[in-house]
């Protein structure tokens, strides 16, 4: 898991022409997030189920064929307290709590892809 001082963001951005989440964070790091991927991640207890014997959690398959584009389509997004962002979707779907935690965990980037360590910048 990634250390908490590195999960601060300091700007939180919907881009809707590129159908985006983009954060920028505390420690220098940006994050994007495509619509469509944000969705697939919902950490909300209908899209994730837990494993009660391992403890593990595994995603449940939200985009499948069956489901249409208009699932992904951002609606809103709001602060949680000074921890997370809740997003509403185009369908209703609104219960997912993304903690920055979590959204700093699934950074897609290059650099967190290939398990660099994130840069820290040290404030004077």
């Amino acid at each position: 898991m990634i250390a908490t001082q590195n999960c601060i963001p300091t700007d939180i951005a919907v881009d809707r022409s590129t159908e985006r989440v983009v954060i920028q964070w505390k420690d220098g790091h940006l994050s994007a997030y495509p619509f469509e991927w944000l969705r697939s991640k919902c950490p909300c207890a209908k899209c994730v189920r837990v494993q009660p014997q391992s403890g593990e959690s595994d995603a449940l398959p939200m985009m499948g064929s069956g489901i249409g584009k208009k699932s992904w389509k951002l609606r809103n997004m709001h602060m949680v307290g000074r921890y997370a962002v809740q997003i509403g979707w185009e369908d209703g779907h609104d219960t997912g709590i993304y903690s920055f935690e979590f959204l700093r965990s699934i950074c897609q980037c290059d650099g967190c892809s290939a398990g660099a360590v994130p840069t820290v910048s040290i404030d004077p």
